[in-house]
């Protein structure tokens, strides 16, 4: 995996995952994009919760943007890494 180098696209995919992201947050607590790495066509974003739950709303939250990131961009596919709670 390597970081974007080029900053104004590692933005805009971030701004990009996020808008996604947030159409299905959870009622109780927030997720955010922090991160994004390349590793050929898939793109890893790193994900926060602002909650160290991690429950069936968290994972649904997750898988329902990868779905709709898969629409999104046909070249390339997304996968939501959450951060690991301590």
């Amino acid at each position: 995996m390597t970081e974007i180098s080029d900053v104004t696209m590692r933005s805009k995919l971030l701004q990009t995952v996020q808008a996604v992201v947030d159409k299905y947050q959870p009622r109780k607590y927030r997720l955010s994009a922090v991160d994004i790495f390349q590793d050929d066509d898939w793109y890893h974003v790193v994900v926060e919760s602002s909650s160290e739950k991690r429950d069936n709303e968290f994972y649904d939250s997750l898988t329902s943007a990868e779905e709709e990131l898969a629409t999104i961009d046909h070249d390339h596919h997304f996968l939501l890494v959450p951060v690991i709670a301590d």
